[in-house]
């Protein structure tokens, strides 16, 4: 019973880093809503506040996609902050809808369900 609650207080903790020009920033995983990119740069969406740095989200995917799902190449959302999905958009507890693309509706409509399950 310790271990999984160690393991819980693990997975909590998990931290995104980027880079700007005022410096290194940390963002708990479990804050953020879902990143999305506009031109050149990553927008991170948190319910408090929205920050942006130069990047690609594709970096940002790769890095996080045990916890993060790429549904269009302009968004990566936080599964655990999906309030309902919809065959073609899912919204989010912030009441964001955002559009899956054709292309990532079934992989999507997969990794939502198996998530849903855990969470039983």
């Amino acid at each position: 019973m310790i271990g999984e609650l160690r393991e819980l207080l693990k997975e909590r903790k998990k931290i995104f880093e980027y880079t700007d020009t005022k410096g290194i920033h940390k963002i708990s995983y479990d804050k953020i809503l879902y990143f999305y990119s506009l031109g050149k740069r990553v927008h991170i969406v948190t319910s408090e506040k929205e920050y942006e740095y130069r990047g690609k989200l594709k970096d940002v995917a790769d890095v996080t996609e045990e916890y993060f799902l790429l549904i269009h190449k302009s968004y990566l959302i936080n599964m655990e902050h999906v309030e309902h999905y919809e065959y073609d958009n899912v919204v989010m507890k912030d009441k964001t809808r955002l559009s899956i693309s054709k292309a990532n509706r079934k992989k999507v409509r997969e990794r939502l369900l198996q998530t849903e399950k855990k969470r039983l």
